[in-house]
């Protein structure tokens, strides 16, 4: 989690998503010459804080499947960030938990 001083602007997250959105999928190749391809999805979640931006990068990477999720949320002057990775499978799932236990935990400290 990151805090500012002032409040954080979250129409930045929409312009981010939109960037998302016309580079969801793409290759890269590194220094080795391994190609690798990825794709991005964008994921859905609640509406936590002023807002939220959630994605699945997808890479497959010398015949192995890289998984990675993203939750970025906007609340206020504090903005949280949440990631798992994992090979092959991740729970779909945990993010999203993760993600509204950490508003319920900001909100209870913030009080």
């Amino acid at each position: 989690m990151k805090r500012y001083s002032d409040d954080v602007d979250e129409s930045r997250l929409q312009e981010i998503s939109k960037k998302l959105i016309e580079c969801a999928k793409f290759t890269a190749t590194d220094s080795d010459g391994v190609t690798s391809s990825m794709e991005i999805f964008p994921t859905s979640l609640p509406n936590y804080g002023d807002g939220a931006l959630a994605f699945r990068l997808q890479a497959l990477v010398s015949m192995l499947v890289v998984l990675i999720d993203s939750v970025t949320i906007m609340s206020g002057h504090n903005v949280i960030t949440i990631s798992q990775t994992g090979l092959g499978a991740i729970d779909t799932t945990l993010a999203a938990h993760v993600a509204e236990q950490v508003m319920v935990n900001l909100d209870a400290a913030t009080k």
